[in-house]
């Protein structure tokens, strides 16, 4: 192309947003996220993803997942969000990354399954459907190491020699799971590659106190919750990492 497609233009104002959203069709027999993860591991190039063309949001979805996940998925490109509708619903094509309006009169009626949805918080209009930061689950050990725990149980080793891990949650926009580091009193911003390893570590921010903070958990407005029981305070952040509000003489368990 003889123009750049990021700097060659201005963008003004969002005027809409729509969810990527994972569906499947009755030729996919799968359950949850975890089951289309193993289907497509299983049989390498087998599991095929409809789109609405090379270059579409679906397109970039669908190899991103791949990539995030080391799977081998066969994209089939149509002309088109409307014929990949069809197919799915035909069993002729497994699995599609869809915009949110495009199926959701088929999931609504059980004709398509949802399995996850591409945003920072479950939609309103799918709130049984997880996001696709919810598939994976951070566990430590006394060590000092950090493991990302998958679907599909594979342990993948993020980080090593942490001081005083003591804790493991998403962050607030879903992005990058956060780690509470007692004896530093701070909680870390853990940046992951596409291929699940560590891109840096960086400071999420430094609570004051006697004791460093000792638990991390999201709330159900997607945000960062650190509780320090030695003060018995609760910090609330939201996803830029700015504190919103403190509570204070919280009894912690």
């Amino acid at each position: 192309m003889k123009f750049d497609a990021v700097r060659s233009f201005t963008p003004l104002c969002t005027v809409a947003t729509s969810p990527t959203v994972l569906v499947v069709g009755p030729g996919l027999p799968v359950k949850s996220l975890a089951d289309c993860m193993a289907r497509a591991r299983k049989e390498p190039g087998h599991v095929t993803a409809g789109t609405a063309g090379v270059g579409s949001s679906g397109h970039f979805a669908t190899e991103m997942f791949a990539r995030a996940n080391g799977l081998r998925i066969n994209h089939v490109p149509y002309k088109g969000a409307a014929p990949v509708v069809t197919d799915l619903m035909g069993g002729q094509l497994d699995s599609s990354f869809a915009t949110l309006g495009s199926v959701l009169p088929q999931i609504r009626s059980g004709k398509l399954k949802a399995l996850a949805v591409a945003s920072p918080r479950r939609s309103v209009l799918l709130p049984e459907v997880s996001k696709f930061a919810d598939a994976w689950y951070g566990v430590h050990d006394p060590r000092g190491r950090l493991y990302c725990l998958r679907p599909n149980g594979q342990i993948h080793l993020l980080l090593r020699n942490v001081p005083s891990p003591n804790g493991v949650a998403p962050s607030p926009d879903g992005r990058v799971p956060c780690l509470s580091v007692t004896l530093g009193n701070c909680v870390w911003r853990v940046p992951l590659l596409p291929d699940g390893g560590i891109s840096k570590v960086s400071q999420f921010f430094m609570p004051y106190g006697p004791s460093g903070p000792d638990g991390l958990a999201v709330d159900e407005d997607e945000r960062l919750m650190v509780a320090n029981p030695g003060l018995g305070y609760v910090w609330v952040f939201n996803a830029r990492a700015e504190p919103e509000r403190v509570l204070l003489d919280v009894e912690l368990q």
